[in-house]
């Protein structure tokens, strides 16, 4: 059975670099899907699966991360593993056209994160479980 990752945010500028991440490593992938405007920013794949479904309020926010406190508690034993990530300023080229005077150098890119997310589901990571990470 193939691994699978539920990727929330997955279609935005940085939640679309985890979500081709995670597809370019043979995973499937699930992605909440806010708007149909989101098809369109990620690639059409036969792993990748669009559900439905509205994450956008700070309840919705919160309830992910108790969810993702449930789950790695419930399920570490199955081998099941649940983690967060805390994004901070993203380096991408909207943010940079919105703060053009703001440092970048702090700023993290897409695909670092991504690559972050992806060490998180790995097997060298199968010791972490219930973390939000600061990213």
């Amino acid at each position: 059975m193939a691994r699978s990752a539920l990727i929330t945010g997955g279609t935005g500028g940085l939640g679309s670099a985890v979500t081709r991440t995670f597809l370019d490593a043979g995973w499937r992938v699930v992605v909440p899907l806010h708007d149909e405007a989101g098809r369109g920013r990620v690639p059409q794949h036969e792993r990748l699966v669009l559900q439905q479904a509205d994450l956008f309020d700070a309840g919705a926010a919160a309830a992910v991360l108790a969810f993702v406190d449930v789950l790695a508690t419930e399920y570490r034993d199955d081998g099941i593993r649940a983690n967060a990530l805390l994004r901070s300023v993203i380096d991408t080229p909207a943010n940079r056209a919105a703060m053009p005077d703001a440092d970048h150098r702090r700023w993290v890119s897409p695909q670092r994160i991504a690559g972050v997310a992806r060490f998180l589901c790995e097997d060298g990571s199968g010791v972490v479980s219930g973390a939000h990470v600061p990213v």
